[in-house]
Formats: structure tokens, C-alpha cells, sequence
């Protein structure tokens, strides 16, 4: 019986993957307490990464997203989430699976 192994485009922790697109998909959908509460959790979660708080690109992506937040911009926070985000921690846990 062969394994199954995710496409190569799959590489970020699945957790982490799935949380960063239901909380952008309930961003759009304007779940906006769901949503809240997700990135309330996801943003926890992402101080207690220390390689992600060491990232350049999120270092620059992280004042775009709390801007979005703070004028209410949830589409835009969704698409920073489900687009850079998402690619970002991609990066970082292919990295982090070649050391």
C-alpha cells in the first residue's frame, strides 16, 4: 500500500493552513465575531513562532494586516490572511522540513 503525501503546494502545517482559511473565508463571509475570535488565536499563535516574528516579509506584511483591521477592511485582512500569510508560514515549515 503506497502513502498518500499532500501536492507539493500543501506544505504549511495542515493546523495552521486550515485555521488561516476559515478565518479568512469567515472574514469575506462577514462572520465577523467567528472571524475575530480565529485571528484573535492565529496572532497568539504567530508570537509564539519565533521563526515567523524573525521573517522579513512578515515583519512587513504584519502593520498591512492590523491596519485592516483597525478600518474594518475584512476583505483586505482575508486576503492578506489567505494569500501572503498563508504563503509566508508555507515558507517557513518547507524550510524548516529541508534543515
Amino acid at each position: 500500500m503506497t502513502e498518500l503525501t499532500p501536492p507539493p503546494h500543501d506544505n504549511a502545517n495542515p493546523l495552521h493552513k486550515a485555521q488561516l482559511l476559515r478565518c479568512a473565508h469567515a472574514f469575506r463571509l462577514g462572520q465577523e465575531a467567528l472571524a475575530a475570535s480565529l485571528w484573535q488565536d492565529i496572532i497568539s499563535a504567530l508570537a509564539a513562532n519565533h521563526g515567523l516574528m524573525a521573517n522579513s516579509d512578515f515583519i512587513a506584511l504584519l502593520p498591512q494586516m492590523l491596519a485592516a483591521q483597525e478600518r474594518k477592511d475584512w476583505l483586505g485582512l482575508a486576503d492578506n490572511i489567505e494569500y501572503e500569510l498563508l504563503d509566508i508560514c508555507q515558507q517557513l515549515h518547507s524550510e524548516g522540513n529541508h534543515r
